[in-house]
């Protein structure tokens, strides 16, 4: 569902007792965080794939390289799709089952370097980190990307001269658990209420809501909702 289902279409939709609506729809949405008023913002968190930059299709090959490698058939770029961005262990199930996660973090870090050239930024994205850091407003990326990965695309990207802090892979549990977003909150010595959260998928979404902060949803169902990362410049228009 990629918007947010109004409490009275959820007897149409799930047949069960009215005492178990509220929690379906909490248990699909979360609980919603206000998101702090742009002269109370201090600081920007910001997911990597799809908020900043396309690594789909660099990904893609990364997976498909190594099942082939595998003696196995490859998925089809939708199937692949459908996991994107849900982290190396993850993954490892999906796809490498016979591998460790280390085995299968190698892999990455050894492949994705020869597939970077696919890698995209995201229209509005350098813009938007420029303006927001000229605002005084502190801004890391939250990636389940490996670290050495992450590094190489924000150098490689141009995006890491913005960058206050990353927090990724490798350094927490990896999103929906909160833990890379709340690491990412200590090193900009920020509190929750402070920040906003950019994120796309409801793994986003999930990560947010643990950790108490404000989402920005692009394409996903959020406490605030945005077409595309640069519309954060209105909704931050007065932050100091």
């Amino acid at each position: 569902m990629p918007f947010p289902v109004p409490c009275s279409l959820f007897p149409v939709l799930f047949p069960v007792p009215c005492s178990l609506f509220p929690v379906l729809y909490l248990a699909w949405y979360g609980h919603p965080v206000i998101p702090p008023p742009p002269d109370r913002l201090r600081g920007v968190l910001f997911d990597l794939d799809g908020v900043l930059i396309d690594s789909a299709r660099a990904w893609y090959n990364v997976i498909r390289r190594g099942v082939e490698r595998l003696g196995r058939a490859a998925p089809s770029y939708e199937e692949f799709q459908r996991t994107f961005g849900q982290g190396v262990e993850a993954d490892r199930r999906e796809f490498f089952p016979e591998w460790s996660a280390a085995r299968v973090q190698e892999l990455y870090e050894r492949t994705f370097a020869e597939e970077i050239d696919a890698v995209q930024l995201l229209p509005g994205a350098l813009e938007v980190l420029e303006t927001l850091r000229a605002r005084g407003l502190r801004q890391a990326v939250v990636t389940n990307t490996p670290l050495a990965l992450a590094r190489l695309v924000l150098a490689r990207k141009g995006i890491a001269p913005h960058l206050d802090a990353i927090a990724t892979s490798g350094e927490g549990a990896e999103k929906p658990a909160p833990d890379l977003l709340l690491l990412a909150l200590r090193r900009l010595q920020l509190q929750g209420g402070e920040a906003l959260y950019v994120g796309d998928t409801v793994v986003d979404r999930q990560a947010a809501r643990a950790a108490g902060v404000a989402m920005a949803g692009i394409g996903v169902a959020a406490d605030l909702q945005l077409a595309g990362v640069r519309d954060l410049l209105s909704y931050c228009g007065s932050a100091r």
